[in-house]
């Protein structure tokens, strides 16, 4: 099987994280050929060598013809049978290919496109973005969502034979008992997140230190408005070994997910996490054992978790060894990849039938 990978940037971000994890899977169990499109950045994420990476010049999604003609060309001439897009600009490019008709165009829709672009960019030009992802999903022949709730969104504007759900897999972060602080929180710093309430639940509350890491346009405002000892400001960084040695509770206030990976790493690393009752929060702790995790749905439930996880039984050797048996069962990398190739196998023979009928 040949995968032509779209993305619009290489950034070390969450669905950048997801192509590299499954390219790379893919390459390392030789069942799988692929090459990479994209627009290249400074901060990359880390593909195998083995992979290819073709410069995709892909300002504001906006193509020319003779760009999309040796775009198609390059998939045309490596016989790919799946084309597989991430993000908005990669879709638009996906959706405008001309390429065989056994060609498969699928995308993995890692948020809800709404929630996300409207937190971004503002009411009006969110929903203009939000609705050019939903008709460029339309012209795909499958789209990928993280969890039930998202999958009911996508089918409200996308049929519904082309939408499905593959959960999220992250390799697995080395565990340790020197953290620094009590709680952490990872995740880029805006309205969406909401850092600020997890500062302020902790300043009202004291039971605990934590360690914020990540950067964005809320960081300066809380950095200035906290200044306490009881809280740390660590900046933006790539080792992901590094940021989950540095706590022992990982907490999450966001408004809406897709399957956040910094919340699988966490489990990963067999680290409790304390999370806002969110249909993708709900969907992973499902999976989790219970006093493993507390779920929240304001300041009040927020504080209790707090306090729930600042005893020290509630942080034992038996709860991190059940979070890292959970984490084994549902959310590696090799488990996340075995899905993605049963469903493209799933669409190739769809997609032959189909064409074979038709002529």
């Amino acid at each position: 099987m040949h995968v032509s990978f779209i993305l619009s940037s290489l950034a070390a971000t969450g669905p950048g994280f997801v192509a590299q994890d499954l390219a790379n899977q893919f390459i390392k169990e030789a069942q799988v050929d692929c090459y990479v499109l994209s627009q290249t950045d400074m901060d990359q994420i880390r593909l195998d060598p083995k992979i290819q990476v073709y410069e995709l010049n892909v300002p504001h999604g906006k193509l020319s013809k003779k760009d999309m003609h040796n775009i198609a060309v390059g998939i045309r001439a490596r016989h790919s049978e799946i084309v597989f897009s991430h993000g908005l600009r990669a879709d638009l490019v996906n959706g405008q290919l001309q390429v065989p008709g056994t060609t498969v165009k699928v995308s993995t829709s890692h948020n809800n496109p709404f929630a996300d672009y409207m937190s971004q960019y503002g009411w009006g030009k969110g929903i203009l973005m939000a609705s050019l992802q939903f008709l460029t999903f339309r012209k795909l022949d499958f789209v990928v969502t993280l969890n039930p709730r998202l999958s009911q969104i996508h089918r409200w504007f996308v049929p519904s034979v082309k939408i499905g759900l593959i959960m999220n897999g992250v390799q697995q972060l080395p565990t340790t008992d020197q953290s620094t602080r009590l709680f952490g929180v990872v995740a880029t710093f805006n309205q969406r997140k909401r850092q600020a309430l997890i500062a302020k639940a902790l300043s009202a509350s004291p039971v605990g230190d934590v360690i914020f890491w990540g950067d964005g346009p809320e960081l300066a405002p809380l950095q200035k408005q906290y200044p306490d000892d009881w809280v740390s400001w660590a900046g933006f960084e790539k080792d992901k070994v590094k940021i989950f040695n540095t706590f022992g509770v990982l907490v999450s206030a966001a408004q809406s997910e897709g399957m956040p990976l910094s919340v699988l790493e966490a489990i990963s690393a067999g680290k409790p996490v304390i999370l806002s009752d969110i249909p993708a929060h709900r969907y992973i702790v499902s999976y989790l054992p219970t006093g493993t995790y507390q779920l929240f749905n304001d300041l009040a439930t927020l504080q209790a978790a707090l306090r729930y996880f600042a005893a020290p039984e509630n942080r034992s050797s038996e709860i991190r060894d059940a979070l890292i048996d959970a984490y084994q069962q549902h959310f590696t990398v090799d488990a996340m990849a075995a899905h993605y190739q049963a469903l493209f196998r799933t669409l190739l023979q769809r997609k032959r039938a189909t064409v074979s009928q038709a002529g």
